[in-house]
């Protein structure tokens, strides 16, 4: 679910391969979907995860944000995250500057809404471009 199996199983070891301190041997996706695996194993009613897209590849994503979706379906799920392309995929939004919410709702509301929030995508579109 986590989207780690594929790169366990290279591993002659499998899951019991020794890694270094820190998960020294692993790449910073690869760190990122463990850590995620171990959560998932928690079933914890409540899941905060910060950029877990961070360091992965398209096809990484598309597996960890399906099971962050369906994890939604059982548990509260908040994901910190600042990429457009992951905002749109969430049923609320809430935006923070300076550690105030200026604003809540879906994608597409807060876009409409909110100037500052429309200005901080074109920031970013704008540093990508």
């Amino acid at each position: 679910a986590a989207g780690a199996a594929g790169f366990i199983a290279q591993h002659q070891e499998g899951l019991d391969v020794l890694l270094g301190t820190e998960g020294r041997g692993l790449s910073g996706g690869q760190k990122s979907r463990i850590a995620l695996a171990r959560t998932l194993l928690r079933r914890a009613p409540i899941l905060i995860v910060d950029e877990p897209f961070a360091g992965l590849d398209r096809e990484s994503v598309e597996v960890v944000s399906n099971t962050l979706r369906e994890l939604a379906s059982e548990s509260i799920v908040i994901v910190i995250a600042h990429d457009r392309e992951h905002l749109e995929r969430y049923d609320r939004v809430v935006f923070v500057d300076a550690g105030r919410v200026l604003a809540t709702g879906k994608h597409e509301q807060l876009l409409a809404t909110c100037p500052a929030y429309r200005r901080v995508l074109v920031l970013e579109q704008e540093t990508v471009a």
